[in-house]
Protein backbone atom coordinates (compact mmCIF):
# COMPACT_ATOMS: atom_id res chain seq x y z
CA UNK A 1 0.00 0.00 0.00
CA UNK A 2 3.05 2.12 0.68
CA UNK A 3 4.63 1.65 -2.18
CA UNK A 4 1.31 2.43 -4.27
CA UNK A 5 0.86 5.50 -2.41
CA UNK A 6 4.45 6.54 -3.29
CA UNK A 7 4.16 5.63 -7.27
CA UNK A 8 0.98 8.00 -7.23
CA UNK A 9 2.91 10.57 -5.64
CA UNK A 10 5.68 10.84 -7.75
CA UNK A 11 3.20 10.19 -10.72
CA UNK A 12 1.37 13.32 -9.98
CA UNK A 13 4.83 15.61 -9.67
CA UNK A 14 5.76 14.53 -12.50
CA UNK A 15 3.04 15.84 -14.23
CA UNK A 16 4.70 19.73 -13.47
CA UNK A 17 6.41 19.88 -16.90
CA UNK A 18 3.19 19.45 -18.63
CA UNK A 19 1.35 22.35 -16.87
CA UNK A 20 3.94 24.91 -16.75
CA UNK A 21 5.69 25.61 -20.25
CA UNK A 22 2.68 24.75 -22.90
CA UNK A 23 1.95 25.62 -26.39
CA UNK A 24 -1.41 24.26 -26.02
CA UNK A 25 -3.08 25.74 -22.52
CA UNK A 26 -6.49 24.79 -24.23
CA UNK A 27 -6.14 20.96 -23.80
CA UNK A 28 -4.92 21.97 -19.82
CA UNK A 29 -8.29 24.06 -19.46
CA UNK A 30 -10.79 21.42 -20.54
CA UNK A 31 -8.99 18.89 -18.62
CA UNK A 32 -10.54 20.51 -15.10
CA UNK A 33 -13.57 18.80 -16.96
CA UNK A 34 -11.97 15.54 -16.97
CA UNK A 35 -13.11 12.99 -13.98
CA UNK A 36 -9.59 11.41 -14.75
CA UNK A 37 -7.87 14.65 -14.06
CA UNK A 38 -9.17 14.78 -10.73
CA UNK A 39 -8.61 11.12 -9.84
CA UNK A 40 -4.75 12.35 -10.60
CA UNK A 41 -4.16 15.76 -9.62
CA UNK A 42 -6.79 15.95 -6.38
CA UNK A 43 -5.01 12.93 -5.15
CA UNK A 44 -3.23 15.26 -2.78
CA UNK A 45 -4.81 13.23 -0.05
CA UNK A 46 -3.54 9.91 -0.34
CA UNK A 47 -0.86 11.36 1.20
CA UNK A 48 -2.63 10.87 4.18
CA UNK A 49 -2.38 6.85 4.09
CA UNK A 50 1.47 7.91 5.03
CA UNK A 51 0.67 9.35 7.77
CA UNK A 52 -2.07 6.65 9.10
CA UNK A 53 0.72 3.48 8.25
CA UNK A 54 3.00 5.70 10.14
CA UNK A 55 0.86 6.32 13.13
CA UNK A 56 -0.19 2.84 13.12
CA UNK A 57 3.25 1.58 13.26
CA UNK A 58 4.39 3.82 16.17
CA UNK A 59 1.42 3.12 18.49
CA UNK A 60 1.33 -0.91 17.63
CA UNK A 61 5.19 -0.85 17.97
CA UNK A 62 5.25 1.43 21.28
CA UNK A 63 2.64 -1.52 22.96
CA UNK A 64 4.98 -4.32 21.97
CA UNK A 65 7.70 -2.40 23.35
CA UNK A 66 5.63 -1.47 26.72
CA UNK A 67 5.35 -5.30 27.62
CA UNK A 68 8.57 -4.99 28.84
CA UNK A 69 9.98 -1.73 29.47
CA UNK A 70 8.74 1.35 31.24
CA UNK A 71 8.07 3.58 28.34
CA UNK A 72 8.41 7.23 29.53
CA UNK A 73 12.55 6.98 30.43
CA UNK A 74 12.53 6.26 26.55
CA UNK A 75 11.11 9.30 24.91
CA UNK A 76 14.49 10.85 24.26
CA UNK A 77 15.47 7.75 22.61
CA UNK A 78 12.57 7.09 20.47
CA UNK A 79 12.99 10.57 19.12
CA UNK A 80 16.65 10.36 18.44
CA UNK A 81 16.35 6.81 17.17
CA UNK A 82 13.54 8.85 14.45
CA UNK A 83 15.86 11.39 14.08
CA UNK A 84 19.10 9.26 12.83
CA UNK A 85 17.10 7.19 10.98
CA UNK A 86 15.37 9.85 8.75
CA UNK A 87 18.49 12.22 8.38
CA UNK A 88 21.59 10.75 6.19
CA UNK A 89 19.66 10.49 3.24
CA UNK A 90 18.06 14.23 4.18
CA UNK A 91 20.89 15.78 4.51
CA UNK A 92 23.14 14.30 2.15
CA UNK A 93 20.16 15.02 -0.70
CA UNK A 94 20.02 18.97 0.94
CA UNK A 95 23.60 19.13 0.46
CA UNK A 96 23.44 18.30 -2.91
CA UNK A 97 20.77 20.62 -3.40
CA UNK A 98 22.40 23.74 -1.48
CA UNK A 99 25.82 22.89 -3.99
CA UNK A 100 25.72 20.83 -6.99
CA UNK A 101 22.47 20.90 -7.85
CA UNK A 102 22.97 24.43 -9.81
CA UNK A 103 25.48 22.78 -11.82
CA UNK A 104 23.10 19.95 -13.05
CA UNK A 105 21.58 21.61 -16.06
CA UNK A 106 20.83 24.97 -17.83
CA UNK A 107 18.09 26.88 -20.11
CA UNK A 108 15.90 29.81 -19.30
CA UNK A 109 14.18 28.86 -16.74
CA UNK A 110 16.80 27.69 -14.74
CA UNK A 111 18.32 30.24 -13.17
CA UNK A 112 14.97 31.85 -12.02
CA UNK A 113 13.81 28.71 -10.24
CA UNK A 114 17.17 26.07 -9.48
CA UNK A 115 19.38 28.90 -8.41
CA UNK A 116 16.78 30.56 -6.12
CA UNK A 117 16.02 27.30 -4.40
CA UNK A 118 20.09 26.70 -3.82
CA UNK A 119 19.87 29.83 -2.40
CA UNK A 120 16.68 29.27 0.05
CA UNK A 121 18.56 25.72 0.88
CA UNK A 122 21.94 27.73 1.97
CA UNK A 123 19.77 30.07 3.94
CA UNK A 124 17.15 27.45 5.39
CA UNK A 125 18.61 24.38 5.84
CA UNK A 126 18.79 24.31 9.64
CA UNK A 127 14.75 24.17 9.36
CA UNK A 128 14.81 20.99 7.25
CA UNK A 129 17.55 19.21 9.97
CA UNK A 130 15.28 20.45 12.85
CA UNK A 131 12.13 19.28 10.97
CA UNK A 132 10.78 22.49 11.36
CA UNK A 133 10.90 23.65 7.73
CA UNK A 134 6.98 23.12 7.08
CA UNK A 135 5.99 26.71 9.84
CA UNK A 136 7.82 28.16 7.13
CA UNK A 137 6.58 29.98 4.12
CA UNK A 138 7.98 31.22 0.61
CA UNK A 139 11.08 28.91 0.69
CA UNK A 140 11.65 26.51 -2.04
CA UNK A 141 14.42 24.52 -0.63
CA UNK A 142 12.93 20.76 -0.96
CA UNK A 143 9.09 22.34 -0.52
CA UNK A 144 8.16 18.64 -0.87
CA UNK A 145 9.62 17.35 2.40
CA UNK A 146 6.97 19.20 4.24
CA UNK A 147 5.74 15.76 5.07
CA UNK A 148 8.38 14.72 6.69
CA UNK A 149 8.41 17.27 9.08
CA UNK A 150 4.63 16.72 9.47
CA UNK A 151 5.02 13.52 10.96
CA UNK A 152 8.22 13.78 12.63
CA UNK A 153 6.44 16.22 14.69
CA UNK A 154 3.23 14.13 15.06
CA UNK A 155 5.69 10.88 15.93
CA UNK A 156 6.82 13.42 19.08
CA UNK A 157 3.19 13.85 19.60
CA UNK A 158 2.62 10.42 19.91
CA UNK A 159 4.80 9.20 21.46
CA UNK A 160 3.91 11.67 24.57
CA UNK A 161 0.18 10.64 24.31
CA UNK A 162 0.68 7.38 23.97
CA UNK A 163 3.41 7.49 27.05
CA UNK A 164 1.75 9.51 29.19
CA UNK A 165 -2.16 7.39 29.21
CA UNK A 166 -1.27 3.82 31.01
CA UNK A 167 -4.29 1.73 29.84
CA UNK A 168 -5.32 0.97 26.13
CA UNK A 169 -8.94 2.29 27.56
CA UNK A 170 -7.61 5.17 28.70
CA UNK A 171 -5.41 5.39 25.36
CA UNK A 172 -8.52 5.07 23.32
CA UNK A 173 -10.17 7.46 25.08
CA UNK A 174 -7.76 10.13 25.16
CA UNK A 175 -7.01 9.14 21.41
CA UNK A 176 -10.72 9.95 19.75
CA UNK A 177 -11.44 12.86 21.87
CA UNK A 178 -8.16 14.37 20.14
CA UNK A 179 -9.38 13.13 16.76
CA UNK A 180 -12.57 14.67 17.05
CA UNK A 181 -11.27 17.74 18.61
CA UNK A 182 -8.61 18.35 15.94
CA UNK A 183 -11.43 18.04 13.08
CA UNK A 184 -11.76 21.91 14.23
CA UNK A 185 -8.42 23.07 12.87
CA UNK A 186 -8.68 22.81 9.67
CA UNK A 187 -12.07 24.36 9.47
CA UNK A 188 -10.70 27.35 11.53
CA UNK A 189 -7.99 27.98 9.31
CA UNK A 190 -10.13 28.43 5.77
CA UNK A 191 -13.11 30.38 7.77
CA UNK A 192 -10.38 32.99 9.56
CA UNK A 193 -8.01 33.52 6.51
CA UNK A 194 -10.19 32.70 3.50
CA UNK A 195 -8.59 29.79 2.21
CA UNK A 196 -9.52 26.97 -0.45
CA UNK A 197 -11.11 23.94 0.99
CA UNK A 198 -8.23 22.11 -0.14
CA UNK A 199 -5.20 22.71 -2.40
CA UNK A 200 -6.03 23.34 -5.79
CA UNK A 201 -3.76 22.09 -8.20
CA UNK A 202 -2.78 24.87 -10.94
CA UNK A 203 -0.13 25.82 -13.06
CA UNK A 204 0.19 29.61 -11.08
CA UNK A 205 1.08 27.65 -7.90
CA UNK A 206 2.62 24.38 -9.37
CA UNK A 207 5.60 26.28 -11.22
CA UNK A 208 6.82 27.45 -7.91
CA UNK A 209 5.87 23.82 -5.68
CA UNK A 210 3.16 25.91 -4.16
CA UNK A 211 5.19 27.76 -1.86
CA UNK A 212 3.43 30.48 -2.75
CA UNK A 213 0.09 29.00 -1.87
CA UNK A 214 -1.76 30.50 1.11
CA UNK A 215 -3.99 27.32 1.31
CA UNK A 216 -0.80 25.13 0.65
CA UNK A 217 1.38 26.98 3.83
CA UNK A 218 -1.33 27.27 5.96
CA UNK A 219 -3.90 24.52 5.63
CA UNK A 220 -1.92 21.70 3.93
CA UNK A 221 1.35 21.17 5.05
CA UNK A 222 1.23 22.13 9.15
CA UNK A 223 1.64 19.46 11.28
CA UNK A 224 -1.43 20.69 13.56
CA UNK A 225 -3.69 20.36 10.43
CA UNK A 226 -2.34 16.68 9.97
CA UNK A 227 -3.47 15.47 13.18
CA UNK A 228 -6.83 13.53 12.52
CA UNK A 229 -5.37 11.22 10.45
CA UNK A 230 -2.38 10.30 12.39
CA UNK A 231 -4.64 9.96 15.28
CA UNK A 232 -6.91 7.77 13.49
CA UNK A 233 -3.18 5.58 12.83
CA UNK A 234 -2.39 5.59 16.18
CA UNK A 235 -6.44 4.02 17.20
CA UNK A 236 -5.30 1.81 14.62
CA UNK A 237 -2.03 0.04 16.08
CA UNK A 238 -3.43 -0.17 19.13
CA UNK A 239 -6.31 -2.34 17.76
CA UNK A 240 -4.82 -3.84 15.66
CA UNK A 241 -2.30 -5.26 18.77
CA UNK A 242 -5.61 -5.79 20.63
CA UNK A 243 -6.71 -8.38 17.50
CA UNK A 244 -3.23 -10.23 17.60
CA UNK A 245 -3.56 -11.08 21.37
CA UNK A 246 -7.36 -12.35 20.71
CA UNK A 247 -8.49 -15.72 19.39
CA UNK A 248 -10.89 -13.98 16.98
CA UNK A 249 -12.73 -16.46 14.51
CA UNK A 250 -11.76 -15.00 10.81
CA UNK A 251 -14.81 -16.43 9.11
CA UNK A 252 -17.61 -14.50 11.02
CA UNK A 253 -16.50 -11.59 9.13
CA UNK A 254 -16.58 -12.58 5.77
CA UNK A 255 -20.20 -11.49 5.59
CA UNK A 256 -18.69 -7.85 5.35
CA UNK A 257 -16.37 -8.53 2.31
CA UNK A 258 -19.11 -6.78 0.08
CA UNK A 259 -19.21 -3.68 2.29
CA UNK A 260 -15.44 -4.06 2.26
CA UNK A 261 -14.61 -4.10 -1.69
CA UNK A 262 -17.28 -0.56 -2.00
CA UNK A 263 -13.74 1.24 0.01
CA UNK A 264 -12.09 1.32 -2.51
CA UNK A 265 -14.41 2.88 -5.17
CA UNK A 266 -15.89 5.26 -2.60
CA UNK A 267 -12.07 6.59 -1.71
CA UNK A 268 -12.18 7.38 -5.61
CA UNK A 269 -15.37 8.96 -5.51
CA UNK A 270 -14.46 10.79 -2.21
CA UNK A 271 -11.45 12.47 -4.51
CA UNK A 272 -13.29 13.44 -7.65
CA UNK A 273 -16.14 14.88 -5.72
CA UNK A 274 -13.41 17.47 -5.27
CA UNK A 275 -13.64 18.79 -8.64
CA UNK A 276 -17.10 20.72 -7.66
CA UNK A 277 -13.89 23.27 -6.66
CA UNK A 278 -12.52 23.68 -10.11
CA UNK A 279 -16.66 24.86 -11.13
CA UNK A 280 -15.73 27.83 -14.30
CA UNK A 281 -16.88 30.98 -12.41
CA UNK A 282 -18.12 29.40 -9.32
CA UNK A 283 -16.56 30.16 -5.65
CA UNK A 284 -18.39 28.04 -3.00
CA UNK A 285 -19.09 30.24 -0.12
CA UNK A 286 -16.88 30.39 2.63
CA UNK A 287 -18.72 28.24 5.27
CA UNK A 288 -18.66 25.49 2.68
CA UNK A 289 -15.56 25.46 1.98
CA UNK A 290 -14.49 25.43 5.76
CA UNK A 291 -16.71 22.32 5.92
CA UNK A 292 -15.39 20.54 3.40
CA UNK A 293 -12.16 21.34 4.44
CA UNK A 294 -12.60 19.71 7.97
CA UNK A 295 -14.01 16.38 6.61
CA UNK A 296 -12.29 15.92 3.58
CA UNK A 297 -9.39 14.68 4.47
CA UNK A 298 -10.95 12.64 7.96
CA UNK A 299 -13.37 11.01 5.47
CA UNK A 300 -10.37 9.38 3.73
CA UNK A 301 -8.80 8.36 6.75
CA UNK A 302 -11.95 6.82 8.23
CA UNK A 303 -12.16 4.66 4.70
CA UNK A 304 -8.50 3.95 4.81
CA UNK A 305 -9.04 2.86 8.73
CA UNK A 306 -11.57 0.48 7.87
CA UNK A 307 -9.62 -1.08 4.81
CA UNK A 308 -6.34 -1.83 6.46
CA UNK A 309 -8.75 -3.29 9.19
CA UNK A 310 -10.14 -5.38 7.29
CA UNK A 311 -7.05 -6.45 5.74
CA UNK A 312 -6.12 -7.44 8.98
CA UNK A 313 -8.79 -9.81 9.87
CA UNK A 314 -8.56 -10.89 6.33
CA UNK A 315 -12.33 -10.25 4.95
CA UNK A 316 -11.58 -11.17 1.42
CA UNK A 317 -8.85 -12.56 -0.86
CA UNK A 318 -9.09 -10.14 -3.58
CA UNK A 319 -7.22 -7.00 -2.52
CA UNK A 320 -5.38 -8.79 -0.27
CA UNK A 321 -3.86 -11.10 -3.38
CA UNK A 322 -2.58 -7.37 -4.63
CA UNK A 323 -1.52 -5.88 -1.41
CA UNK A 324 0.38 -9.26 0.33
CA UNK A 325 2.35 -10.04 -3.08
CA UNK A 326 6.06 -10.51 -1.28
CA UNK A 327 7.38 -7.71 -4.34
CA UNK A 328 6.27 -4.66 -2.43
CA UNK A 329 8.05 -6.05 0.41
CA UNK A 330 10.81 -5.44 -1.93
CA UNK A 331 10.92 -2.07 -3.27
CA UNK A 332 9.46 -0.90 0.02
CA UNK A 333 12.52 -0.51 1.23
CA UNK A 334 13.07 2.54 -1.25
CA UNK A 335 10.12 4.57 -1.16
CA UNK A 336 11.85 6.77 1.91
CA UNK A 337 14.95 7.61 -0.75
CA UNK A 338 12.13 7.87 -3.45
CA UNK A 339 10.41 10.57 -1.79
CA UNK A 340 13.41 12.63 -0.84
CA UNK A 341 14.91 12.33 -4.01
CA UNK A 342 12.21 12.60 -6.50
CA UNK A 343 11.58 16.34 -6.94
CA UNK A 344 15.09 17.09 -8.12
CA UNK A 345 15.07 14.72 -10.87
CA UNK A 346 11.63 16.05 -12.00
CA UNK A 347 12.93 19.46 -11.67
CA UNK A 348 16.52 18.99 -13.27
CA UNK A 349 13.90 17.71 -15.92
CA UNK A 350 11.74 20.26 -16.35
CA UNK A 351 13.67 23.81 -15.64
CA UNK A 352 16.41 22.25 -18.22
CA UNK A 353 13.93 22.52 -21.00
CA UNK A 354 14.50 25.11 -23.86
CA UNK A 355 11.51 23.95 -25.53
CA UNK A 356 7.38 24.37 -25.15
CA UNK A 357 5.69 21.05 -24.14
CA UNK A 358 2.64 19.42 -26.08
CA UNK A 359 0.53 18.03 -23.79
CA UNK A 360 -1.44 14.65 -24.64
CA UNK A 361 -2.58 12.43 -22.19
CA UNK A 362 -0.16 9.47 -23.91
CA UNK A 363 2.98 11.77 -23.63
CA UNK A 364 1.97 12.83 -19.79
CA UNK A 365 1.34 9.27 -19.07
CA UNK A 366 5.19 7.69 -20.88
CA UNK A 367 6.66 10.56 -18.80
CA UNK A 368 5.15 10.12 -15.67
CA UNK A 369 6.38 6.18 -15.74
CA UNK A 370 9.65 7.24 -16.85
CA UNK A 371 10.30 9.27 -13.92
CA UNK A 372 8.96 6.54 -11.57
CA UNK A 373 11.04 3.89 -12.87
CA UNK A 374 13.89 6.61 -12.55
CA UNK A 375 13.60 7.87 -9.09
CA UNK A 376 13.70 3.98 -8.09
CA UNK A 377 16.97 3.45 -9.86
CA UNK A 378 18.65 6.72 -8.10
CA UNK A 379 17.15 5.24 -4.88
CA UNK A 380 18.88 2.14 -5.00
CA UNK A 381 22.24 3.31 -4.52
CA UNK A 382 21.13 5.77 -1.34
CA UNK A 383 19.27 2.63 0.16
CA UNK A 384 22.67 0.48 -0.25
CA UNK A 385 24.99 3.28 0.82
CA UNK A 386 23.34 5.05 3.25
CA UNK A 387 20.03 4.01 4.60
CA UNK A 388 21.00 0.38 4.80
CA UNK A 389 23.81 0.80 6.52
CA UNK A 390 22.76 3.26 8.93
CA UNK A 391 19.68 1.58 9.79
CA UNK A 392 22.07 -1.51 10.59
CA UNK A 393 24.11 1.00 13.39
CA UNK A 394 20.98 1.59 14.70
CA UNK A 395 20.01 -2.15 15.10
CA UNK A 396 23.68 -2.83 16.89
CA UNK A 397 23.35 0.13 18.94
CA UNK A 398 19.98 -0.98 20.36
CA UNK A 399 20.17 -4.31 20.82
CA UNK A 400 23.39 -3.84 22.81
CA UNK A 401 21.55 -1.27 25.36
CA UNK A 402 18.79 -4.42 25.61
CA UNK A 403 21.35 -7.27 26.24
CA UNK A 404 19.58 -8.23 29.55
CA UNK A 405 16.49 -9.10 28.01
CA UNK A 406 15.35 -12.56 27.60
CA UNK A 407 16.57 -14.14 24.62
CA UNK A 408 13.29 -14.64 22.91
CA UNK A 409 12.44 -11.33 23.44
CA UNK A 410 15.47 -9.72 22.01
CA UNK A 411 14.15 -10.25 18.44
CA UNK A 412 10.80 -8.73 18.99
CA UNK A 413 12.53 -5.52 20.76
CA UNK A 414 15.13 -5.40 18.31
CA UNK A 415 12.46 -5.28 15.26
CA UNK A 416 9.94 -2.78 17.30
CA UNK A 417 12.62 -0.26 18.18
CA UNK A 418 13.95 0.16 14.64
CA UNK A 419 10.74 -0.10 12.92
CA UNK A 420 9.63 2.96 14.24
CA UNK A 421 10.28 5.37 11.51
CA UNK A 422 9.23 7.54 8.95
CA UNK A 423 7.98 5.13 5.75
CA UNK A 424 8.59 1.80 7.76
CA UNK A 425 7.24 -1.09 6.30
CA UNK A 426 9.69 -3.80 6.68
CA UNK A 427 9.93 -7.29 5.50
CA UNK A 428 8.42 -8.31 8.22
CA UNK A 429 5.19 -6.66 7.78
CA UNK A 430 3.11 -9.29 6.75
CA UNK A 431 4.26 -11.34 9.47
CA UNK A 432 3.92 -8.47 12.08
CA UNK A 433 -0.05 -7.55 11.43
CA UNK A 434 -0.92 -11.13 10.90
CA UNK A 435 -4.42 -11.84 13.26
CA UNK A 436 -3.34 -15.36 15.12
CA UNK A 437 -6.33 -17.26 14.06
CA UNK A 438 -8.38 -18.93 16.85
Amino acid sequence: MKVITIVLVVFLHSLVPFVTILDNTQFLETAYNNILYHFLCDGTVTVQTFFMISGCLTSYNLRVISEENTLWKKIPIFILLRWLRLTPIYAITLAITASWLRFAGSGPMWHKLIESEVKDCRRDSWQNMLYINNYFDNTRCMAHTWYVAADMQLFVLGIFTLVMTRSDQRRQVVLWIMFVLSLIIVPLHTYYQNLYAHVIVSPKFILEWFVTDPTFNNSYKRGHTNIPCYILGLILGLIVYKLQQEQIHIKKYKIYKYMFWALCPMMFILIVCRGILYMDGVTPNLAVRAVFSGIYRPLFGLLMFLFIIGMVIKVENVYRTILEWRFWTSIVRLSYAVYIIHAILIQISVYSRTTLNHLTIHEAIITSYGTIALCFLCAVPLWLLVESPISQIIRHLTSTSIKNKKPGQDRILISAVTSIKAFAVTTNEKQTFEVRRA
